[in-house]
């Protein structure tokens, strides 16, 4: 079941609801950046990982997708956005990521890795 996107015109701010859990929840739609646009960094929690930085959030790269693979790039960013987590998908000539915010992960020690497989 898809959830209708509400638009709040005064606040500027798209916002979805969705009925999965049997309880209505809201949750932020990922947003979407020219890759130049972002600070690349790495850091180490057991092994290197490559991060990044925009609009202050730090973000964990998840996973890249080809050019024809955009549809699939913006359907895990969703499903990932439904677990309450902050998404980026950033926008190269060759490729799209998806990045997933390092501070909703460390507050939902709730969401499983069956739920996002990449995390």
């Amino acid at each position: 079941m898809r959830s209708e996107i509400n638009l709040n015109l005064r606040t500027s701010e798209a916002s979805n609801s969705t009925e999965r859990y049997g309880f209505e929840t809201e949750f932020s739609l990922p947003i979407v950046v020219d890759e130049e646009m972002v600070t690349p960094f790495k850091y180490w929690n057991e092994t290197i990982h490559e991060g990044m930085y925009y609009s202050n959030e730090l973000y964990r790269y998840n996973q890249a997708y080809d050019l024809d693979e955009r549809l699939k790039a913006y359907e895990n960013a969703y499903t990932q956005a439904e677990l309450g987590l902050t998404v980026c998908i950033t926008v190269s000539k060759d490729n799209y990521k998806l990045w997933t915010g390092l501070r909703s992960l460390s507050s939902q020690n709730t969401v499983r890795e069956d739920d996002c497989p990449n995390l």
